[in-house]
């Protein structure tokens, strides 16, 4: 089965009207926003009609330049990831504002092909590729849905254990490594709500080359496996953190603070600004458009030359922002302890030069630090009008304005309303309650203060945890 495509650049047409036909230029804007149109030439099988059709799907979802791009090819050979595109398939039309849908016939006609694809995929559970893509499908479903979101992490787990069940056997093909690349929810997420170290966290996923499903630059290259091994392994200095922060370290205080300091010096490490920059140069700029947005935001980026770029952009930010705020706190709880030793069990030689016993490490450079924060933070930012997509790292974002009084001659205040109102919007649909207490909470979690039970529940549903050390 082979089905040839090309995409076209959303560029103008003979075909499109004048833009003085339309009403505003907001409108002939929003116009070629729109997916580039799919040229199909398509043999006369029903599995190749069925392969372009749902390829048509992930290109109106933006999701051509993902890990889903390899399904297409897959199907017709399985019955239980054929039931999964064709569920993926149901609820994207149905979706649709000129199907005029309301939402409660949404999820049930939904539910009825999403009920057959668990069907097929319960009967024919295996660990091959097909199954792993299958849950992968499934996990996009509820991502579509957002009805449940105890489902989408239900199956999100489920993936995180098939991959890790691959280490045992080294498996590494495209897939895998593709699938490896995108399930945050197993590298990062999940672990960071159980207070753990990520359970890919070490040199078999983390030395893993990113795959080369999209046609990308050397450059985006680099910055996505800079992007996956900080993910991969900030868990765990969130771990430490937190266990420095709430005086519980068993043994050595003054040797777990040294450790830790260490692994955050190699995190900090994980920086590529050559490739940032080149990545960058590629990216137009232009005035914000919605006054909203422009209060805040003047100008924005435009025109990413994929959106796999656009996502490495923001996957790598958002973990250098994590990084660069977890040092910031090792700093402080360094001078805090040693300017006043009564506050912990010990004193600490800690992340100090000149302090007796002070580990061999660099001091860290603050207003460097600070420096590369704000400029990360703006940059994030900018990428809003264009659309965060999958990738959404407003949440570091705000972690990154929590201790501010301005941000670029603004009140830092005012910055925050915007980050908050945009957050929201990004919720919109997940029959969630998400307050701005909570995401006080969340920022201060990634810094390494307390768990949360309320993120642990809701990620973490019951009856999903599977050992796979």
């Amino acid at each position: 089965m082979t089905v040839t495509m090309r995409v076209l650049a959303p560029a103008m047409s003979s075909r499109e009207p004048h833009p003085t036909t339309y009403r505003t230029q907001r409108e002939r804007w929003q116009r070629l926003r729109r997916p580039a149109p799919v040229i199909l030439r398509i043999p006369s099988s029903p599995e190749s009609l069925f392969a372009a059709e749902f390829y048509q799907t992930l290109v109106d979802l933006h999701l051509h330049h993902t890990w889903f791009s390899f399904v297409p090819a897959m199907l017709g050979g399985h019955a239980a990831t054929d039931a999964a595109a064709k569920a993926v398939m149901k609820v994207h039309t149905l979706s649709n504002p000129a199907t005029s849908q309301c939402r409660d016939k949404i999820i049930a006609q939904g539910d009825n092909s999403y009920g057959k694809a668990i069907a097929a995929l319960r009967s024919s559970l295996d660990d091959s590729d097909s199954a792993l893509v299958s849950v992968g499908l499934l996990s996009l479903y509820e991502v579509l849905m957002r009805s449940q979101p105890q489902a989408y992490f239900w199956h999100a787990g489920g993936l995180s254990a098939m991959l890790l069940s691959r280490r045992k056997t080294g498996s590494t093909n495209e897939l895998t490594r593709a699938i490896v690349y995108g399930d945050t929810h197993g590298t990062f997420q999940k672990p960071l709500t159980k207070g753990v170290a990520s359970p890919f966290d070490d040199p078999f996923w983390f030395d893993l080359e990113p795959a080369t499903f999209v046609e990308t630059s050397d450059e985006t290259k680099r910055l996505r496996k800079l992007g996956n091994q900080l993910l991969i392994r900030l868990p765990g200095l969130v771990a430490r953190v937190r266990a420095l922060r709430q005086r519980s370290v068993k043994g050595s205080f003054e040797q777990y603070f040294s450790q830790t300091a260490e692994v955050a010096d190699q995190l900090l490490d994980l920086r590529d600004d050559r490739a940032e920059t080149e990545l960058l140069r590629r990216v137009a700029v232009r005035e914000t458009r919605d006054p909203f947005d422009k209060a805040v935001v003047p100008y924005s980026f435009h025109h990413f030359a994929s959106s796999y770029d656009k996502e490495t952009l923001l996957i790598y930010w958002g973990g250098r922002l994590m990084a660069i705020r977890l040092c910031m706190e090792l700093d402080r709880l360094s001078h805090q302890t040693i300017s006043n030793p009564a506050t912990a069990a010990r004193p600490v030689s800690a992340h100090v030069e000149g302090v007796a016993g002070a580990p061999a490490v660099r001091a860290w450079d603050h207003k460097g630090m600070l420096d590369e924060q704000e400029r990360i933070t703006m940059s994030i930012l900018m990428c809003w009008e264009d659309g965060l997509g999958q990738a959404n790292p407003l949440c570091m974002v705000w972690g990154a304005l929590i201790d501010k009084s301005t941000f670029r001659g603004k009140p830092a205040a005012i910055v925050r309303t915007w980050v908050w109102t945009r957050y929201q919007e990004s919720l919109a649909g997940w029959p969630v309650k998400y307050t701005m207490r909570m995401m006080d909470e969340e920022s201060e979690a990634l810094a390494g203060g307390p768990l949360l039970w309320w993120l642990r529940d809701m990620v973490v549903p019951d009856g999903v945890e599977v050992d796979n050390g």
